[in-house]
């Protein structure tokens, strides 16, 4: 009877684990959950700071994510730009440049926002043909008494003109031709667009003062700034032969580019324009 109990004792033990193990009161461990990966920062790019009216490109944005990945989401983000007058965007980040000025390109992802700052510029690098036509003349001094400045050229008159220009970002050098004569000028493109080059013209004994405010709002095409007839002004000086000065004021007429690329900075052999030019003011006043 002994053994008997020690036996059932013994089997009564050896079942309590598999008792436990499969109780369905038993406390279970809960399933791992992984972190959510989210949008930590967005970075826009382009090629440029700066591009030139009528100028596309396809910006580039990029999510960095809080696990350390990267993807590129430009496809898929949500795009506007700062300034419809000076930049438009479509859904997959293309950008045209449409005017001049400064613009925040922007685009949205999951809640997070990136945007590039870049500005357009109107583009006056290249070869240009066109004229200008006087608009207002005023004179002083022995230049007036002695010389009669304006009976020589009066309103209305027009002459041809060309332009050999360079740029760099929002700086402008070149030349202005009128005949056989050339200033070298050089400006900086203001926000606006507008672009001012001055230079300064040596014939025989004549000091001429050349300024000219311009805008490019179409590429290829050059227009005088407002008030258009006071785009262009020639101051003529005399020094130390003839007191006072002579003043011309003009506007710009039909200024194309005729050329993208610039040539050497020595007037172009041959050039010779037709009609009444700038040089032939000076000697017509020397006779």
């Amino acid at each position: 009877m002994k053994h008997l109990k020690v036996l059932i004792l013994a089997l009564l033990i050896g079942l309590l684990p598999m008792c436990k193990k499969s109780s369905p009161n038993s406390p279970t461990s809960p399933p791992e959950q992984k972190e959510q990966v989210t949008v930590q920062t967005i970075t826009v790019t382009s090629s440029s700071d700066s591009l030139f009216i009528g100028d596309t490109e396809t910006f580039t944005a990029t999510a960095k994510m809080s696990d350390g990945s990267t993807i590129a989401i430009a496809a898929s983000g949500t795009w506007s730009s700062g300034n419809s007058n000076v930049a438009a965007v479509n859904n997959s980040g293309l950008v045209e440049i449409v005017g001049s000025g400064y613009v925040k390109i922007s685009v949205s992802y999951k809640g997070k926002q990136g945007s590039k700052s870049i500005r357009g510029l109107p583009n006056y690098k290249g070869e240009w043909e066109g004229s200008y036509v006087i608009t207002s003349c005023s004179s002083s001094g022995q230049v007036r008494s002695i010389l009669g400045f304006c009976n020589e050229y009066k309103r209305g008159v027009v002459f041809p003109c060309n332009f050999t220009l360079n740029q760099s970002q929002d700086h402008v050098t070149g030349y202005v031709y009128l005949d056989q004569l050339y200033a070298i000028v050089s400006g900086s493109i203001a926000q606006n667009g507008l672009l001012e080059l001055t230079g300064i013209v040596y014939e025989s004994s004549w000091v001429v003062k050349v300024s000219l405010r311009m805008q490019s709002k179409t590429p290829g095409r050059i227009i005088g700034a407002i008030p258009e007839r006071r785009a262009m002004y020639m101051l003529f000086t005399k020094p130390s032969l003839l007191s006072g000065n002579g003043l011309i004021w003009c506007s710009l007429r039909n200024i194309n580019r005729t050329s993208d690329y610039t040539q050497n900075e020595a007037p172009p052999a041959g050039l010779r324009l037709m009609g009444p030019t700038l040089k032939d003011l000076p000697r017509a006043l020397e006779k």
